[in-house]
């Protein structure tokens, strides 16, 4: 079986653009085509499924969805995957919001 960095990498160079714009737009598809590679074997989240008390929507973040595997969280841009959801990409760059 392929790894998810070569999952996601694969899926990436065959949407036809960068990963920038798959995650601002098309991110839910994305992770739908991820989860299919894996068989429907993965969880995948939503800024709300990660929310606590004060959500994180309120505090100004994206909508989103990625997935985890193995302890880390991948999206378009984050095919090595981070230990925290807050690390990736679309989280940490300013004004990137959709």
């Amino acid at each position: 079986m392929a790894t998810m960095t070569q999952i996601i990498n694969e899926l990436v160079a065959g949407w036809g653009k960068p990963p920038y714009d798959i995650n601002n737009g098309e991110c839910d598809d994305f992770m739908m085509a991820i989860y299919d590679r894996f068989g429907g074997i993965l969880n995948h989240y939503g800024v709300g499924d990660m929310a606590t008390t004060i959500t994180e929507s309120d505090l100004g973040y994206p909508d989103h969805i990625w997935t985890t595997y193995q302890g880390l969280h991948y999206d378009a841009e984050c095919a090595g995957g981070v230990p925290c959801h807050l690390m990736l990409p679309i989280f940490t760059r300013p004004g990137n919001y959709h």
